[in-house]
């Protein structure tokens, strides 16, 4: 039985969704390590597809629309269930350039967004690497990218 965890970084405030109990977490964004036993666990459930949704809900929050999120949610707008749960990594990455409306995301958007699908960080950027040598997607600057 996985259970997945949504914690906040301390530091910036990115939330995340963690599948594994690990000693410490290191934030993708600002890279800050905190011990995963002390910070406060926002959400935990065996549900993946619920600890997206959460995750949403305080990403949403943040941005002062949690009370929208929270409506959408519940009228069933959030296609989250099994069949997009089971994302393979290559489209849990590929998908940050679709699902997050910017031209350009950093490499902590994305590893937070491939995190979320139950991508690791070590995969992740081997994959932005491949996606880089195939043309889909440009460096524009270290740790910045654009999709062609």
């Amino acid at each position: 039985m996985t259970i997945h965890t949504v914690t906040v970084c301390p530091d910036c405030l990115t939330p995340r969704i963690t599948s594994k109990q690990p000693e410490t977490i290191s934030c993708t964004k600002c890279g800050s390590s905190y011990d995963f036993q002390t910070v406060r666990h926002h959400f935990t459930s065996e549900s993946q597809e619920e600890a997206i949704l959460y995750r949403g809900y305080i990403i949403a929050d943040q941005q002062g629309k949690g009370e929208e999120y929270k409506q959408q949610v519940d009228s069933g707008i959030f296609e989250v269930g099994p069949e997009t749960a089971s994302k393979t990594q290559l489209e849990a990455v590929k998908d940050a350039f679709t699902d997050i409306d910017q031209e350009e995301l950093s490499e902590g958007e994305i590893l937070d967004f491939a995190n979320s699908w139950g991508v690791d960080q070590e995969k992740t950027r081997h994959i932005l690497n491949k996606m880089i040598e195939t043309g889909s997607i440009l460096e524009r600057e270290p740790g910045v990218y654009q999709k062609l």
